[in-house]
């Protein structure tokens, strides 16, 4: 038998019929915190969630002697949850509190991890440009000193860089004024094929 102890978290009665008696039994069942296995007091109502107990238990998950006591100092026992799972907050609350995790995890990427995607997009593609302007003389460092070399490859990458980069970063607004644009050119062949047809 193996010593248990811990804050009941959940707890379970289901309907059974018993063969031997020839009547419908309920047997109980409790889970512990930090425990992933349950554990049976059969047909008596042993615990309530939120209580701290102390138990033997056999392989099959009976639990034997139990004894109700307060929590050892400084540990805390949680809430009782509800049936539904969550911290007992129900379903309504865990959709709530998901929508608020989604919209932390949205204002992070678009903070965040766009940046960071299209500053090595901007990266990768100046590296491109440069190698081609190197392979065709355009980048003129073939007079330059063999130490200056380099200070000016990487000048003009980190220049070529930044200057892809603030072309996506604001690409959005970009695309908003063409947009904005192709409508008011719509609206004017509208109104120029109204003027023609008085």
């Amino acid at each position: 038998m193996n010593n248990k102890a811990g804050v009941v978290t959940k707890t379970s009665a289901k309907e059974w019929y018993d063969d031997r008696a020839g009547r419908n039994v309920t047997l109980y069942s409790f889970q512990m915190q930090g425990e992933r296995s349950w554990f049976r007091t059969g047909q008596r109502e042993m615990v309530k969630e939120g209580q701290y107990v102390k138990f033997f238990s056999d392989d099959k998950g009976n639990a034997k002697d139990i004894e109700i006591s307060e929590p050892p100092a400084g540990s805390k026992a949680p809430e009782a949850s509800s049936s539904g799972g969550g911290g007992g907050q129900g379903r309504d609350g865990y959709w709530s509190a998901k929508e608020g995790r989604d919209l932390v995890r949205d204002e992070r990427y678009q903070a965040v991890d766009v940046p960071r995607m299209s500053f090595a997009g901007a990266q990768d593609r100046a590296v491109r440009l440069v190698s081609a302007m190197l392979a065709t003389d355009v980048l003129p460092v073939s007079t330059a000193k063999k130490a200056n070399k380099y200070d000016i490859v990487l000048a003009t990458v980190q220049e070529v860089t930044n200057r892809f980069f603030l072309e996506n970063m604001h690409a959005h607004e970009r695309l908003a004024h063409l947009e904005q644009q192709a409508v008011e050119a719509v609206s004017n062949m509208g109104q120029e094929e109204v003027s023609e047809d008085e």
